[in-house]
């Protein structure tokens, strides 16, 4: 079971690597992106990927159009269920088949099952979105999709409020001149 939004991302990444059959350096969150540029890291240097090379760029939001949040408390957890998005953007020179490879795969019998066990549902992947795009004075292929998916996360309940209600509080006095 999933125990944080974070190792939702953890557990995606080398999944959508894998099924892309990229290399996991390769599937790039969007977080640690700055500046204008594509690049990666080679021999310890920035290097621009080149448009024949593929990349996915991921940014995980929370998916407020499927309004679907729900908490209760069990078993002495709070569990909180969310709908998330997982923007995929695909460049390369085959991202048009990278981008179909990959819903295909995603939407796999095997790879939801796979999913759910982790607590990972996903409810759709939206369309495949075509464009191309300027990166570094070069033109790259480039292809969108957005994962939407529900999770489970459950958190301990905190049930030691006479503590919180007998901590001693200081008045802070403002000094007069």
């Amino acid at each position: 079971m999933i125990k944080s939004v974070e190792q939702t991302i953890l557990l995606l990444r080398p999944i959508i690597a894998m099924n892309a059959e990229l290399n996991l350096n390769d599937v790039i969150n969007a977080d640690s992106i700055r500046g204008p540029e594509l690049t990666k890291i080679v021999n310890g240097q920035k290097v621009a990927y080149q448009p024949h090379e593929n990349v996915i760029i991921f940014e995980l939001t929370e998916d407020r159009s499927l309004d679907y949040v729900e908490t209760f408390e069990e078993d002495n957890k709070v569990h909180t269920i969310d709908s998330y998005s997982l923007h995929l953007t695909i460049y390369g020179d085959d991202a048009r088949t990278l981008a179909k490879k990959l819903k295909a795969r995603l939407l796999s019998q095997k790879i939801c099952s796979d999913l759910s066990e982790q607590g990972i549902s996903i409810s759709t992947i939206s369309p495949i979105e075509p464009s191309t795009e300027m990166i570094n004075t070069t033109r790259y292929i480039r292809r969108d999709m957005t994962i939407n998916f529900i999770t489970e996360l459950k958190f301990d309940l905190i049930d030691d409020y006479e503590e919180i209600e007998t901590v001693r509080v200081d008045n802070i006095k403002s000094f007069e001149e």
